[in-house]
């Protein structure tokens, strides 16, 4: 699994006096909805995004689901010294429409040769 997730209450913790541009800010779910937040490597956010935005409009308007993302890279004291910096992303819909649109991101930071990924996943 490609897409990095951490606690919600570390992260939290840790952004007090931070700038918030590197929050994201979700959706809020409509009644059968949730949320769903994840962390990808800075570098690879405009592979995700596409050309004029084309792959977040596509896999929004497919899947149903509502994708925002952060303006900018979370800060490096908060990601482990050994990890590219991180920007995240929230994804909010039905649980079914999340993880396939959290397998279409996943397929598209894949489709990158040589990229860097990270490993781990679980939500924010």
């Amino acid at each position: 699994n490609v897409l990095g997730v951490h606690d919600s209450q570390e992260l939290s913790t840790l952004s007090r006096g931070l700038g918030a541009n590197w929050m994201v800010t979700p959706s809020i779910p409509k009644q059968g909805e949730t949320t769903f937040e994840c962390r990808i490597p800075n570098s690879l956010v405009g592979l995700v995004i596409g050309r004029g935005g084309e792959n977040i409009k596509r896999i929004a308007a497919e899947l149903g689901v509502r994708i925002q993302i952060a303006k900018e890279a979370e800060p490096q004291d908060i990601s482990p010294p050994q990890e590219p910096p991180m920007r995240r992303i929230a994804l909010t819909g039905s649980e079914r429409g999340i993880d396939r649109a959290r397998n279409e991101i996943e397929d598209i930071l894949r489709s990158k040769p040589g990229a860097s990924l990270n490993g781990s996943a679980e939500s924010i």
